[in-house]
């Protein structure tokens, strides 16, 4: 069962679309349950299904999985360039000599501290460490990994899918490395084999995500690198992943 509400933003003119998936039997008892909150999970976890219509990968996977949780999926950024610069958690002075004013850090603030209470307050939530996570692709994957760290005290899991490092990498790796993470952290950390155009840039892609695996791993946390054969950078590459990353986060 998915319900449906908009509610303003911080940093664009607009409003956001928010979809909560609840489990069957959410009205029939008085069960708290953990939530995983999905940058842009819309975009990245739908298909099509035999008739051409668009259906929720991450929906039909919860109808069969045996845990009972809730899953908000907050609708992303639109426009060319517009999701770097909302998800980007750093400023940057690009090659091109422009100046990328990332407002990824405001984008979380604005998840835990306007979106996260409203949730909170209408739906049967454990609000705590342990039973919030967050999710993204692309650079809401890089975005929800520096979550995972700065915002530890509030996030214990991450699922984190074909990180964007093309900009920010080395700000983002200093500031995990001197960032707290609790060793009861979680993350999930994927890239897909053909998602470069060059084998320098997949060596690229392996090489920035394997020295942040081992930033977290430092600090005692469970970490699950993956690659994913033959993956691309595309929702059909991502819903194969959501049965990986939904057992390792919240079973194992």
């Amino acid at each position: 069962m998915i319900e449906i509400f908009t509610i303003p933003g911080n940093i664009q003119d607009r409003e956001y679309e928010i979809q909560v998936w609840l489990p069957s039997g959410y009205h029939d008892g008085d069960e708290l349950y953990p939530v995983m909150y999905l940058l842009d999970g819309v975009r990245a976890f739908t298909c099509r299904d035999a008739e051409g219509n668009v259906v929720s990968s991450m929906a039909s996977f919860m109808d069969n999985w045996d845990k009972e949780m809730i899953v908000v999926s907050i609708g992303g950024p639109q426009g060319a360039g517009v999701s770097e610069q909302e998800y980007c958690p750093f400023s940057q002075v690009q090659q091109d000599g422009t100046e990328l004013a990332g407002k990824g850090d405001e984008a979380i603030q604005w998840i835990l501290y306007r979106l996260k209470p409203i949730i909170d307050e209408r739906y049967r939530t454990n609000p705590f460490r342990l039973c919030t996570a967050i999710g993204g692709y692309g650079m809401g994957g890089t975005l929800a990994l520096y979550a995972l760290a700065k915002y530890n005290r509030w996030f214990s899991k991450a699922a984190c899918l074909s990180c964007d490092f093309s900009v920010g990498y080395d700000e983002l790796s200093c500031m995990i490395a001197n960032s707290y993470v609790d060793s009861n952290t979680r993350l999930f950390l994927s890239w897909g084999g053909d998602e470069g155009e060059t084998r320098a840039d997949l060596s690229k892609q392996v090489g920035c995500s394997l020295q942040l695996n081992r930033l977290f791993v430092m600090q005692e946390c469970s970490v699950y690198p993956y690659q994913q054969r033959g993956g691309t950078y595309s929702s059909e590459s991502w819903n194969k992943q959501i049965p990986l990353f939904m057992h390792y986060l919240w079973k194992e």
